[in-house]
Protein backbone atom coordinates (compact mmCIF):
# COMPACT_ATOMS: atom_id res chain seq x y z
CA UNK A 1 0.00 0.00 0.00
CA UNK A 2 3.14 2.18 0.87
CA UNK A 3 4.56 1.74 -2.27
CA UNK A 4 1.60 2.36 -4.86
CA UNK A 5 0.80 5.32 -2.75
CA UNK A 6 4.64 6.59 -3.93
CA UNK A 7 4.14 5.51 -7.48
CA UNK A 8 1.02 6.77 -8.00
CA UNK A 9 2.25 10.64 -6.40
CA UNK A 10 5.31 10.01 -8.74
CA UNK A 11 2.61 9.62 -11.56
CA UNK A 12 1.05 12.59 -10.53
CA UNK A 13 3.36 15.52 -10.30
CA UNK A 14 7.27 16.52 -10.50
CA UNK A 15 8.73 16.15 -7.02
CA UNK A 16 12.01 17.26 -5.57
CA UNK A 17 15.57 15.17 -5.61
CA UNK A 18 15.22 13.90 -1.83
CA UNK A 19 11.91 12.70 -2.57
CA UNK A 20 13.16 11.04 -5.94
CA UNK A 21 15.85 9.53 -3.25
CA UNK A 22 13.24 8.21 -0.55
CA UNK A 23 11.21 6.44 -3.54
CA UNK A 24 14.55 4.73 -4.89
CA UNK A 25 15.04 3.18 -1.38
CA UNK A 26 11.84 2.24 -0.92
CA UNK A 27 12.01 0.27 -4.72
CA UNK A 28 15.23 -1.16 -3.07
CA UNK A 29 13.97 -2.00 0.19
CA UNK A 30 10.52 -3.52 -1.53
CA UNK A 31 12.66 -6.38 -3.68
CA UNK A 32 13.74 -8.09 -0.44
CA UNK A 33 11.35 -6.92 2.57
CA UNK A 34 10.58 -9.17 5.60
CA UNK A 35 8.11 -12.29 4.44
CA UNK A 36 9.74 -12.05 0.84
CA UNK A 37 12.12 -14.74 0.24
CA UNK A 38 14.43 -13.19 -2.75
CA UNK A 39 16.27 -15.46 -4.73
CA UNK A 40 19.77 -14.35 -5.78
CA UNK A 41 20.78 -14.54 -9.35
CA UNK A 42 23.64 -15.98 -10.54
CA UNK A 43 27.02 -13.53 -10.00
CA UNK A 44 26.33 -11.85 -7.60
CA UNK A 45 28.24 -10.72 -3.85
CA UNK A 46 27.59 -9.86 -0.59
CA UNK A 47 30.80 -9.01 1.56
CA UNK A 48 29.25 -8.67 5.50
CA UNK A 49 32.12 -7.38 8.15
CA UNK A 50 31.11 -8.81 11.80
CA UNK A 51 33.14 -9.86 14.83
CA UNK A 52 31.40 -12.91 15.71
CA UNK A 53 32.83 -16.57 15.26
CA UNK A 54 33.18 -17.56 11.49
CA UNK A 55 32.42 -20.81 12.94
CA UNK A 56 29.43 -19.73 14.58
CA UNK A 57 28.15 -17.57 11.97
CA UNK A 58 28.42 -20.77 9.20
CA UNK A 59 26.35 -22.47 11.08
CA UNK A 60 23.48 -19.60 11.21
CA UNK A 61 24.07 -18.10 7.49
CA UNK A 62 24.09 -22.07 6.35
CA UNK A 63 20.10 -22.07 5.73
CA UNK A 64 20.81 -18.95 3.78
CA UNK A 65 23.47 -19.91 1.40
CA UNK A 66 20.98 -23.07 0.66
CA UNK A 67 17.99 -20.75 -0.46
CA UNK A 68 20.37 -18.92 -2.26
CA UNK A 69 22.96 -21.02 -3.97
CA UNK A 70 23.62 -18.34 -6.67
CA UNK A 71 25.16 -15.61 -4.21
CA UNK A 72 28.45 -15.35 -3.31
CA UNK A 73 28.30 -14.48 0.72
CA UNK A 74 31.55 -13.76 1.70
CA UNK A 75 31.65 -13.73 5.41
CA UNK A 76 34.49 -11.98 7.16
CA UNK A 77 35.25 -12.13 11.37
CA UNK A 78 37.30 -9.27 11.72
CA UNK A 79 38.91 -8.73 15.32
CA UNK A 80 37.23 -6.68 18.22
CA UNK A 81 40.14 -4.13 18.47
CA UNK A 82 40.35 -3.50 14.86
CA UNK A 83 37.19 -3.88 13.40
CA UNK A 84 35.75 -0.55 13.38
CA UNK A 85 39.27 0.83 11.78
CA UNK A 86 38.86 -1.52 9.42
CA UNK A 87 35.31 -1.01 8.41
CA UNK A 88 36.59 3.24 8.39
CA UNK A 89 39.34 2.08 6.17
CA UNK A 90 37.32 -0.67 3.96
CA UNK A 91 34.98 2.10 2.98
CA UNK A 92 37.61 4.45 2.08
CA UNK A 93 39.25 2.13 -0.39
CA UNK A 94 35.93 1.27 -1.27
CA UNK A 95 36.93 -2.30 -0.34
CA UNK A 96 34.58 -2.92 2.48
CA UNK A 97 31.78 -4.69 3.29
CA UNK A 98 28.17 -4.30 1.90
CA UNK A 99 27.02 -5.30 5.64
CA UNK A 100 28.74 -5.08 9.29
CA UNK A 101 27.38 -5.10 12.47
CA UNK A 102 27.80 -1.97 14.77
CA UNK A 103 26.65 -1.88 18.57
CA UNK A 104 25.08 1.77 20.23
CA UNK A 105 28.89 2.81 20.90
CA UNK A 106 29.01 2.96 16.91
CA UNK A 107 25.81 4.32 15.59
CA UNK A 108 26.95 8.58 15.33
CA UNK A 109 30.65 7.46 14.18
CA UNK A 110 28.99 5.46 11.39
CA UNK A 111 25.81 7.21 10.62
CA UNK A 112 27.15 9.12 7.78
CA UNK A 113 28.28 5.63 6.23
CA UNK A 114 25.14 3.82 6.68
CA UNK A 115 21.98 3.78 4.30
CA UNK A 116 19.45 4.59 6.47
CA UNK A 117 15.81 2.83 5.62
CA UNK A 118 13.19 5.37 5.24
CA UNK A 119 9.85 4.46 7.10
CA UNK A 120 7.86 4.45 4.12
CA UNK A 121 10.25 1.11 3.26
CA UNK A 122 9.83 -0.51 7.01
CA UNK A 123 7.54 1.70 8.90
CA UNK A 124 8.07 2.90 12.42
CA UNK A 125 5.00 0.76 14.24
CA UNK A 126 6.09 -3.16 12.38
CA UNK A 127 9.73 -1.97 13.65
CA UNK A 128 8.57 -1.95 17.32
CA UNK A 129 6.56 -4.36 16.98
CA UNK A 130 8.86 -7.21 15.03
CA UNK A 131 12.15 -5.95 18.01
CA UNK A 132 12.80 -5.29 21.82
CA UNK A 133 12.95 -1.63 23.19
CA UNK A 134 16.72 -1.46 23.55
CA UNK A 135 16.66 -2.15 19.43
CA UNK A 136 15.46 1.42 18.90
CA UNK A 137 18.41 2.99 19.90
CA UNK A 138 19.04 2.51 15.96
CA UNK A 139 16.02 4.74 14.91
CA UNK A 140 16.28 8.17 13.30
CA UNK A 141 13.73 10.75 12.94
CA UNK A 142 13.31 9.87 9.48
CA UNK A 143 14.19 6.08 9.37
CA UNK A 144 16.27 3.29 10.20
CA UNK A 145 20.20 2.89 10.70
CA UNK A 146 20.54 -0.60 11.73
CA UNK A 147 18.00 -4.01 12.41
CA UNK A 148 18.73 -5.32 15.80
CA UNK A 149 20.93 -8.66 15.69
CA UNK A 150 21.84 -9.28 19.16
CA UNK A 151 21.82 -7.85 22.68
CA UNK A 152 23.44 -8.80 25.43
CA UNK A 153 22.18 -7.85 28.99
CA UNK A 154 24.16 -7.31 32.06
CA UNK A 155 23.13 -10.11 34.56
CA UNK A 156 24.44 -10.48 38.42
CA UNK A 157 26.34 -13.82 38.37
CA UNK A 158 26.39 -15.76 42.07
CA UNK A 159 28.73 -18.25 43.26
CA UNK A 160 26.43 -20.74 44.87
CA UNK A 161 28.34 -22.45 46.83
CA UNK A 162 29.91 -19.27 48.62
CA UNK A 163 25.88 -17.78 49.41
CA UNK A 164 25.57 -21.61 50.58
CA UNK A 165 28.41 -21.00 53.28
CA UNK A 166 26.85 -17.96 54.53
CA UNK A 167 22.85 -19.21 54.55
CA UNK A 168 21.70 -17.12 52.04
CA UNK A 169 19.93 -19.29 49.58
CA UNK A 170 19.09 -16.88 46.36
CA UNK A 171 20.80 -13.86 44.86
CA UNK A 172 19.51 -10.68 46.20
CA UNK A 173 16.66 -9.06 44.48
CA UNK A 174 17.20 -5.22 45.69
CA UNK A 175 20.46 -3.42 46.02
CA UNK A 176 19.81 -3.30 50.03
CA UNK A 177 19.62 -6.86 49.85
CA UNK A 178 23.21 -6.19 48.18
CA UNK A 179 24.24 -4.33 50.86
CA UNK A 180 23.52 -6.86 53.42
CA UNK A 181 24.64 -9.86 51.30
CA UNK A 182 28.07 -8.19 50.01
CA UNK A 183 29.20 -7.71 53.85
CA UNK A 184 28.22 -10.56 54.99
CA UNK A 185 30.49 -12.76 52.31
CA UNK A 186 32.84 -10.70 52.31
CA UNK A 187 35.85 -12.31 54.50
CA UNK A 188 38.70 -9.42 55.94
CA UNK A 189 41.90 -9.97 57.93
CA UNK A 190 43.31 -8.22 60.57
CA UNK A 191 45.35 -6.21 58.45
CA UNK A 192 42.19 -5.67 56.14
CA UNK A 193 43.27 -7.65 53.17
CA UNK A 194 40.54 -8.82 51.48
CA UNK A 195 40.31 -12.99 51.36
CA UNK A 196 37.18 -13.40 50.03
CA UNK A 197 34.63 -10.95 48.28
CA UNK A 198 31.46 -10.33 48.70
CA UNK A 199 30.94 -7.80 45.25
CA UNK A 200 33.38 -6.15 43.10
CA UNK A 201 32.80 -2.30 42.88
CA UNK A 202 34.30 0.78 43.31
CA UNK A 203 37.40 0.49 41.61
CA UNK A 204 37.76 0.79 37.61
CA UNK A 205 41.15 -1.00 37.28
CA UNK A 206 40.33 -4.18 38.35
CA UNK A 207 36.13 -4.21 37.99
CA UNK A 208 36.39 -4.95 34.03
CA UNK A 209 32.49 -4.09 34.04
CA UNK A 210 33.19 -0.55 36.06
CA UNK A 211 31.50 1.66 33.21
CA UNK A 212 28.52 -0.65 32.24
CA UNK A 213 27.61 -1.06 36.02
CA UNK A 214 27.54 2.92 36.53
CA UNK A 215 25.84 3.38 33.57
CA UNK A 216 23.20 0.62 34.81
CA UNK A 217 23.07 2.71 38.36
CA UNK A 218 22.35 6.13 36.28
CA UNK A 219 19.63 4.60 34.24
CA UNK A 220 18.26 2.56 37.12
CA UNK A 221 18.14 6.19 38.87
CA UNK A 222 15.96 7.66 35.87
CA UNK A 223 18.53 9.33 34.24
CA UNK A 224 19.14 7.99 30.21
CA UNK A 225 22.74 9.57 29.80
CA UNK A 226 22.01 10.46 26.61
CA UNK A 227 18.78 11.01 24.95
CA UNK A 228 18.58 9.26 21.88
CA UNK A 229 16.46 12.19 19.92
CA UNK A 230 18.42 15.14 21.12
CA UNK A 231 21.31 13.95 22.20
CA UNK A 232 20.81 16.09 25.38
CA UNK A 233 22.85 14.77 28.44
CA UNK A 234 20.81 13.79 31.04
CA UNK A 235 22.95 13.02 34.29
CA UNK A 236 20.79 13.45 37.25
CA UNK A 237 21.11 10.22 39.05
CA UNK A 238 24.82 9.71 38.46
CA UNK A 239 25.61 11.94 42.07
CA UNK A 240 24.09 9.03 43.86
CA UNK A 241 25.44 6.43 41.18
CA UNK A 242 29.22 7.22 42.13
CA UNK A 243 28.45 7.27 45.91
CA UNK A 244 26.50 4.10 45.77
CA UNK A 245 29.77 2.27 43.67
CA UNK A 246 32.50 4.08 45.46
CA UNK A 247 31.64 2.75 48.57
CA UNK A 248 32.36 -0.45 47.94
CA UNK A 249 36.44 0.99 48.05
CA UNK A 250 36.09 2.68 51.15
CA UNK A 251 38.25 0.44 53.70
CA UNK A 252 36.64 2.70 56.57
CA UNK A 253 33.38 1.68 56.15
CA UNK A 254 31.53 -1.55 56.63
CA UNK A 255 30.09 -2.19 52.62
CA UNK A 256 34.21 -2.27 52.05
CA UNK A 257 34.48 -5.58 49.80
CA UNK A 258 37.24 -4.65 46.97
CA UNK A 259 40.39 -3.07 46.69
CA UNK A 260 42.68 -2.46 43.80
CA UNK A 261 45.78 -4.50 44.87
CA UNK A 262 43.14 -7.71 43.84
CA UNK A 263 42.96 -9.49 40.69
CA UNK A 264 40.65 -8.78 37.93
CA UNK A 265 37.25 -9.18 39.29
CA UNK A 266 36.55 -11.35 36.35
CA UNK A 267 39.32 -14.16 37.57
CA UNK A 268 38.83 -13.07 41.22
CA UNK A 269 35.17 -14.78 39.95
CA UNK A 270 36.42 -17.77 38.32
CA UNK A 271 38.63 -18.68 40.94
CA UNK A 272 35.76 -19.12 43.61
CA UNK A 273 36.83 -16.06 45.96
CA UNK A 274 34.51 -13.51 44.36
CA UNK A 275 30.61 -14.10 45.82
CA UNK A 276 28.84 -11.64 43.03
CA UNK A 277 29.99 -10.68 39.82
CA UNK A 278 28.55 -8.24 37.33
CA UNK A 279 28.89 -8.96 33.34
CA UNK A 280 27.12 -10.33 30.23
CA UNK A 281 24.92 -13.04 29.70
CA UNK A 282 27.68 -13.91 26.69
CA UNK A 283 30.28 -14.44 29.37
CA UNK A 284 28.18 -17.37 30.97
CA UNK A 285 29.92 -20.06 28.62
CA UNK A 286 32.98 -19.06 29.25
CA UNK A 287 33.00 -19.45 33.03
CA UNK A 288 31.79 -22.97 32.34
CA UNK A 289 34.43 -23.41 29.91
CA UNK A 290 37.37 -22.05 32.13
CA UNK A 291 36.31 -23.46 35.36
CA UNK A 292 33.65 -26.24 35.13
CA UNK A 293 33.89 -26.63 38.78
CA UNK A 294 32.58 -23.52 39.39
CA UNK A 295 28.94 -23.70 41.20
CA UNK A 296 27.43 -20.42 39.87
CA UNK A 297 24.34 -18.93 38.87
CA UNK A 298 22.50 -15.87 36.92
CA UNK A 299 20.28 -13.77 38.04
CA UNK A 300 18.61 -10.62 37.10
CA UNK A 301 20.66 -7.03 38.71
CA UNK A 302 19.06 -5.87 42.38
CA UNK A 303 16.29 -3.36 41.48
CA UNK A 304 15.89 0.18 43.35
CA UNK A 305 13.55 -0.86 46.21
CA UNK A 306 9.94 -0.08 45.45
CA UNK A 307 10.84 0.89 41.96
CA UNK A 308 7.85 0.54 39.43
CA UNK A 309 10.27 -0.52 35.93
CA UNK A 310 13.07 -3.20 36.20
CA UNK A 311 16.20 -1.96 34.82
CA UNK A 312 18.79 -3.35 33.38
CA UNK A 313 21.84 -2.21 30.87
CA UNK A 314 22.51 -3.93 27.55
CA UNK A 315 25.19 -3.82 24.57
CA UNK A 316 22.68 -3.90 21.56
CA UNK A 317 24.28 -4.66 18.05
CA UNK A 318 22.54 -4.23 14.46
CA UNK A 319 22.93 -5.21 11.00
CA UNK A 320 23.63 -1.80 8.67
CA UNK A 321 24.03 -1.38 4.94
CA UNK A 322 27.07 0.50 3.72
CA UNK A 323 25.64 3.53 1.27
CA UNK A 324 28.25 2.49 -0.93
CA UNK A 325 26.81 -1.10 -1.06
CA UNK A 326 25.74 -1.85 -5.08
CA UNK A 327 23.13 -4.55 -4.94
CA UNK A 328 21.54 -3.39 -1.63
CA UNK A 329 18.37 -5.26 -2.71
CA UNK A 330 20.64 -8.67 -1.98
CA UNK A 331 22.13 -6.92 0.86
CA UNK A 332 18.03 -6.76 2.55
CA UNK A 333 17.48 -10.18 1.94
CA UNK A 334 20.56 -11.14 3.97
CA UNK A 335 19.35 -9.39 6.46
CA UNK A 336 15.85 -10.20 6.17
CA UNK A 337 17.12 -13.75 6.87
CA UNK A 338 18.83 -13.18 9.55
CA UNK A 339 15.96 -11.71 11.50
CA UNK A 340 13.65 -14.23 11.08
CA UNK A 341 12.15 -16.56 13.69
CA UNK A 342 14.59 -19.44 11.97
CA UNK A 343 17.75 -17.61 11.99
CA UNK A 344 17.34 -16.14 15.37
CA UNK A 345 16.67 -19.47 17.24
CA UNK A 346 19.97 -20.83 15.09
CA UNK A 347 22.40 -17.60 17.06
CA UNK A 348 20.27 -18.16 20.31
CA UNK A 349 21.67 -21.44 20.24
CA UNK A 350 25.21 -20.67 18.87
CA UNK A 351 25.82 -17.43 21.07
CA UNK A 352 23.87 -18.32 24.26
CA UNK A 353 22.34 -15.09 23.77
CA UNK A 354 18.47 -13.81 23.97
CA UNK A 355 16.83 -13.09 20.78
CA UNK A 356 16.15 -9.63 20.16
CA UNK A 357 12.84 -10.42 18.71
CA UNK A 358 9.93 -9.53 20.70
CA UNK A 359 7.81 -13.03 19.07
CA UNK A 360 10.65 -15.11 20.65
CA UNK A 361 10.99 -13.04 24.22
CA UNK A 362 6.77 -13.25 24.48
CA UNK A 363 6.86 -16.48 26.50
CA UNK A 364 9.75 -18.49 29.01
CA UNK A 365 11.98 -20.71 28.13
CA UNK A 366 12.53 -24.20 29.33
CA UNK A 367 16.51 -23.49 29.60
CA UNK A 368 16.71 -21.90 33.88
CA UNK A 369 19.96 -19.16 32.75
CA UNK A 370 18.06 -18.76 29.16
CA UNK A 371 15.27 -17.16 30.83
CA UNK A 372 17.41 -15.30 33.20
CA UNK A 373 18.62 -13.72 29.94
CA UNK A 374 14.97 -13.65 28.20
CA UNK A 375 13.96 -11.42 31.17
CA UNK A 376 17.14 -9.16 31.01
CA UNK A 377 16.56 -8.48 27.67
CA UNK A 378 13.12 -6.99 27.89
CA UNK A 379 14.40 -4.91 30.72
CA UNK A 380 17.27 -3.92 28.96
CA UNK A 381 18.30 -0.10 28.89
CA UNK A 382 21.26 1.23 26.47
CA UNK A 383 22.18 5.17 25.99
CA UNK A 384 24.11 6.55 22.90
CA UNK A 385 27.57 6.14 23.68
CA UNK A 386 29.67 8.91 21.11
CA UNK A 387 32.54 7.72 22.15
CA UNK A 388 33.34 4.57 24.35
CA UNK A 389 37.49 5.10 24.83
CA UNK A 390 36.71 8.50 25.62
CA UNK A 391 33.69 8.30 27.81
CA UNK A 392 35.27 5.80 29.73
CA UNK A 393 37.92 7.72 30.94
CA UNK A 394 35.15 10.31 32.00
CA UNK A 395 33.34 7.93 34.47
CA UNK A 396 36.77 6.89 35.67
CA UNK A 397 37.39 10.43 36.15
CA UNK A 398 34.42 11.28 37.58
CA UNK A 399 34.65 7.90 40.06
CA UNK A 400 38.15 8.41 40.85
CA UNK A 401 37.70 12.16 41.89
CA UNK A 402 34.78 11.14 43.95
CA UNK A 403 37.36 8.32 45.82
CA UNK A 404 40.09 11.09 46.39
CA UNK A 405 37.48 13.70 47.74
CA UNK A 406 39.28 16.87 46.31
CA UNK A 407 36.08 17.78 44.76
CA UNK A 408 32.70 17.21 45.51
CA UNK A 409 30.74 14.34 43.61
CA UNK A 410 28.02 17.44 42.60
CA UNK A 411 31.19 19.01 40.44
CA UNK A 412 32.59 15.85 39.35
CA UNK A 413 28.99 15.09 37.70
CA UNK A 414 28.94 18.61 36.44
CA UNK A 415 32.21 18.12 34.76
CA UNK A 416 31.73 14.73 33.61
CA UNK A 417 28.20 16.26 32.05
CA UNK A 418 30.48 19.36 30.39
CA UNK A 419 33.01 16.31 28.74
CA UNK A 420 30.41 14.61 27.48
CA UNK A 421 28.50 17.38 25.92
CA UNK A 422 31.97 18.32 24.36
CA UNK A 423 31.84 14.77 22.34
CA UNK A 424 28.35 14.94 21.84
CA UNK A 425 28.42 18.55 19.96
CA UNK A 426 29.65 17.61 16.57
CA UNK A 427 27.01 14.90 15.88
CA UNK A 428 24.05 17.35 16.98
CA UNK A 429 22.34 17.91 13.59
CA UNK A 430 18.49 19.26 13.46
CA UNK A 431 17.71 15.39 11.36
CA UNK A 432 18.97 12.92 13.83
Amino acid sequence: MIFNFFMNKVQLILIPIFILATIAAVLIFSGAGPGLNQKSGKGSEIKFWAPYPRAKMDFALEGYRRMNSGLKLIYEEKENQSYYSEIIDGLASNSGPDIFALNQERILKFKDKIFEIPFEAFNLRKFKDSFLGAGEIFLSKSGILGFPLFIDPVVLYWNRDLFGNDGFSRPPQTWDEFLTYSQALTKIDSNKNILQSGSALGEFSNVLRAKDIISLLILQGGSPIVKRETLEVKLESAESAVRFFNQFRDSRKKTFSWAKNLPLDKEFFLQGKLAMYFGFASEYREFKEKNPYLNFDAALVPQVRGAKTKITYAKIEALAVSKLSVDKKFDFNLINYLISPEAQKSLQEEFFTPSVLNSLLAFPVSDPTMEIFRQSALISRVWIDPEPEKTYLIFKDMNEGAASEKKGIEELVRDAGEKLKSLLGPFIQPNL
